[in-house]
């Protein structure tokens, strides 16, 4: 009895650090804060803060590198379409230039093609330009973590 006495008021054994780490991290990977955290839990501020430190630490030197090349990755992928976009302005007043030449000599068949190459750079164009909206659009990891966290604690 006296044991457990004793291990009340100092450090907690293996299987409490354990219990304790568990149920903090539960927390942590909501993005709550340690404030919130130790209010919730009823553990000492101090030691959440140690215990999300130690994460962020953690998380730091693992998904640093991760988080990094997956936004250079988006920003190179949204450059990469731009220029695509405009290679096909070009194209569309390269075809318009032609059309407008075609029509001024009458040869309806050459019309025809060219017009429906007009319609597969537009779709092309528009595809595109979808697909950069939606990468533009479409948040990192890192920012959706923090959304749902803020979700999550509040």
């Amino acid at each position: 009895m006296e044991s457990q006495i004793n291990q009340k008021k100092g450090r907690p054994t293996k299987q409490e650090q354990k219990e304790l780490e568990e149920k903090l991290q539960q927390y942590y990977e909501k993005n709550c804060s340690a404030t919130f955290t130790s209010r919730k839990t009823g553990n000492d501020k101090k030691t959440v803060y140690k215990y999300f430190n130690k994460w962020d630490t953690e998380l730091l030197e693992s998904n640093n590198d991760f988080l990094k090349r997956c936004k250079v990755a988006r920003e190179k992928g949204i450059i990469t379409l731009e220029e695509e976009i405009e290679s096909l302005n070009d194209q569309e007043s390269e075809v318009d230039w032609i059309l407008q030449l075609l029509k001024k000599s009458g040869d309806f068949q050459k019309i025809e093609r060219y017009s429906k190459l007009k319609l597969k750079i537009i779709e092309l164009k528009a595809k595109l330009l979808g697909d950069k909206i939606n990468l533009v659009g479409t948040p990192t990891y890192d920012i959706i973590q923090e959304l749902n966290s803020r979700a999550m604690c509040n």
